[in-house]
């Protein structure tokens, strides 16, 4: 790790942080980006944190000054139309759910603002896990008396003492259940979180129906006792929520719940011991296309790979199944860092020379070169990751014996060859790396993200469409700053 790649993993760690996934955003009925948001610290000295909203229609930026240092993660914003919900430190409020609308001027006063003290006072009550549903924000948040629940704001009412509200105290007492790993079906909110009882297990929320001893609800005690099952990787398929969870006779497995069958001893279940005994057979990172669940999963045979489960058909040795042994044998590639952009899957993967670039185009047949690792470095891997879709291109950091770790471009278009994927710039010229960070992209086709020079220090870069040559875009005046990080195209 270069010397400038540790200083910012340790000034990061001090540093104020929007958290910036919409992943999980649902009801975004607004999807043309105006604002490019981010963190930066200005001045000399880099003494004024806070965040900057650059409008991209007027080319104007305004910065809101929090004088705050926070680090979190990238997993609590949330759109509902043309109003974002994130946490921001306020000096007299602490961490709170603040609210920003696109469709009117930025106010350093009025617009963001706070939506409510949920824990009163200078005390945060940092929300996490921001997901929305019908047009309501669900997310968890400390509170002084019941620790970590779960809270819901409802968008279409103004906030007041009870909006935003707690939904359940559902490890009661002070003690928290940490609310986590939303996914929804129908009128059904799922999550995992923790009770008095059973551990972390995975629980329901009717929200058709009124708060009660029964709603929410554990689903089933995967893991019976006190232990968890910890449920994680929640999707949604039909009527159908697939998630990985841990019980000490099968392990980690992938198991299905069918939403329209009652809950019981048999709902929600084990699909396939895929990984027979307690070895693991699911991990923690997938992706849904086309109605299927593609997966890291492991077998004895072929060692963690890639797999593709179809709930549509009925479970067994054949589904989930194992789509290619990238490693023939049991060692596995252990794929990581899933990313899908039209019709192309592609991954960080390890056939024996290093962690590389695997491309799986999914609407495809599988074959000898389907899906397939690329050596984009002949010693050592290539370590590929940050993967951001803009277009019919991929955009992700690799590094090289010759450039470092510095942007490169797979384009859909083409097939696959020497020079697709390419290196798009070296921009830290030479072997150093460029230290690329939050590559996000706009609706408008555009790539932002934060990249260091020893001329410039680290910067705003953006690339814009139809261009292969990425920019400087807003110069910050010190060179010492620590410049944009936890950038959001909204």
């Amino acid at each position: 790790m270069s010397y400038f790649k540790m200083r910012v993993f340790l000034i990061l760690s001090f540093t104020i942080s929007i958290l910036i996934s919409c992943s999980k955003d649902e009801e975004n009925n607004s999807p043309t980006d105006k604002f490019l948001i981010y963190n930066s610290c200005q001045g000399s000295g880099c003494v004024d944190y806070g965040l900057n909203f650059f409008d991209l229609e007027k080319g104007t930026t305004d910065f809101l000054n929090t004088n705050y240092v926070n680090y979190s993660t990238h997993t609590d914003v949330a759109a509902v139309g043309n109003k974002l919900f994130l946490s921001i430190f306020g000096s007299t409020s602490g961490i709170e759910l603040w609210v920003f609308d696109k469709s009117l001027p930025f106010n350093a006063l009025s617009n963001p603002k706070l939506v409510f003290d949920i824990n009163p006072g200078a005390t945060s009550s940092n929300p996490q896990q921001l997901f929305v549903f019908d047009k309501k924000v669900y997310f968890s948040a400390l509170d002084a008396t019941l620790g970590r629940e779960l809270m819901v704001f409802d968008s279409t009412q103004d906030p007041s003492s009870t909006n935003p509200s707690l939904v359940q105290d559902i490890h009661t007492g002070s003690p928290s259940s940490n609310p986590a790993d939303f996914a929804r079906i129908n009128s059904k909110l799922y999550f995992s979180a923790t009770d008095n009882v059973n551990g972390k297990e995975l629980w329901v929320y009717d929200t058709s129906m009124p708060v009660s001893s029964t709603n929410p609800t554990f689903t089933l005690d995967i893991n019976p006792g006190s232990s968890s099952s910890n449920p994680q990787t929640l999707n949604a398929i039909g009527d159908k929520l697939i998630f990985c969870a841990f019980e000490t006779v099968n392990g980690r497995e992938l198991w299905v719940l069918d939403s329209n069958t009652p809950l019981s001893s048999t709902n929600p279940s084990l699909i396939y011991d895929l990984n027979p005994g307690s070895l693991a057979g699911c991990q923690t990172t997938a992706v849904k296309f086309n109605n299927k669940l593609y997966f890291v999963g492991a077998n004895a045979a072929a060692g963690s790979e890639l797999f593709v489960y179809d709930p549509s058909q009925s479970a067994g040795p054949q589904n989930p199944s194992l789509i290619s042994d990238l490693t023939p044998g049991a060692t596995g590639s252990s794929p990581s860092n899933l990313y899908l952009h039209n019709n192309t899957l592609v991954f960080s993967a390890d056939v024996g020379s290093g962690v590389e670039l695997g491309v799986y185009e999914i609407d495809k047949s599988v074959s000898f070169s389907n899906p397939t690792v690329l050596n984009l470095e002949t010693s050592g891997g290539s370590t590929p990751g940050n993967f951001v879709g803009a277009n019919n291109q991929i955009y992700f950091t690799a590094e090289n014996s010759l450039s470092g770790n510095e942007p490169w471009v797979l384009n859909l278009n083409l097939p696959l060859s020497s020079t697709n994927p390419k290196l798009l710039k070296d921009i830290h010229v030479g072997v150093a790396d460029s230290d690329l960070l939050y590559l996000t992209a706009t609706s408008q086709g555009s790539l932002f993200f934060s990249a260091y020079t020893v001329s410039e220090g680290e910067e705003l870069y953006r690339l814009q469409p139809n261009s292969s040559d990425p920019v400087i875009f807003k110069s910050l005046p010190a060179l010492e700053e620590l410049a944009p990080d936890s950038i959001f195209a909204f």
